[in-house]
């Protein structure tokens, strides 16, 4: 195929091999070319500035931020099942906003007192680019803190400009404090995310439409975790679906309560 046929050829389907994704365009891209005839520097110059729009608009079209999926809830209650912690969670949320900044702190306690199953507390960040996991304390049934993990930097979950079909990786050192004790570095976090799909999700609070379905891998120092959840607009997670490399459990977390503002 020539330059010329190329730039004249109806592209009904458009697939962008590093976006891991194809993505319809509808009506030919408009050409000015004539058959048989020479094409001019302005003409092709047009053609593919009218592809180009194309393509933007599609890609605009299927990009998620990650603020629109971030939960308003004071608190929610989830159903969870093949976890070894009990079979409910419940979780509260406070947020504390500094100029563009929002910091988010997640406090989720299991239904079982064992103490393998400690209480925890999530430390967010959102930012106008990205939502980050700053660390997380483990406190035992009194709430007396056992351990201190963070990451540096601070883990990216989320991002403003999450694209169908388009994996965002990141890596990260992992510390752990014990209380009382020293931090030690125990490895490098991996962690890759790319949204599947966007559909309605049933569950025991009810239906939720527009949601996406986010597919998450966290390669932690000995082992990968494997998560699919579906977070919706201004609730945040609604359901979860997770398995660890070397295990037999999947568990399952389902939205059965919120309470919003």
């Amino acid at each position: 195929m020539n330059f010329k046929t190329f730039c004249t050829t109806s592209l009904s389907v458009l697939c962008l091999g590093n976006a891991s994704i194809c993505l319809s365009t509808g009506a030919p891209v408009a050409h000015q070319f004539q058959g048989g005839q020479p094409a001019s520097a302005s003409q092709v110059n047009a053609n593919f500035q009218e592809l180009a729009d194309r393509v933007s608009g599609i890609l605009n079209n299927s990009v998620y931020d990650y603020r629109q999926y971030l939960s308003t809830a004071s608190s929610k209650t989830f159903s969870i099942s093949g976890d070894f912690c009990g079979d409910t969670e419940s979780r509260t949320y406070s947020r504390t906003t500094s100029g563009a900044d929002t910091d988010i702190n997640i406090s989720r306690i299991r239904s079982t007192g064992a103490t393998t199953c400690q209480n925890r507390q999530f430390y967010y960040t959102a930012t106008p680019s990205n939502y980050v996991l700053n660390r997380i304390e483990s406190n035992d049934n009194n709430g007396a803190l056992q351990t201190t993990a963070r990451n540096q930097p601070a883990e990216i979950r989320q991002t403003a400009a999450m694209g169908m079909g388009r994996k965002f990786s990141y890596h990260t050192e992992y510390y752990n404090t014990p209380a009382g004790g020293s931090e030690t570095f125990t490895g490098v976090l991996i962690n890759s995310f790319v949204v599947t799909d966007v559909e309605s999700v049933t569950v025991t609070a009810g239906t939720f439409n527009n949601c996406i379905k986010l597919r998450t891998n966290f390669a932690y120092p000995g082992f990968i975790r494997q998560r699919i959840s579906w977070r919706c607009p201004a609730v945040g997670e609604v359901k979860r679906v997770q398995v660890e490399t070397g295990s037999s459990i999947s568990r399952r977390w389902e939205l059965t309560g919120i309470t919003l503002p």
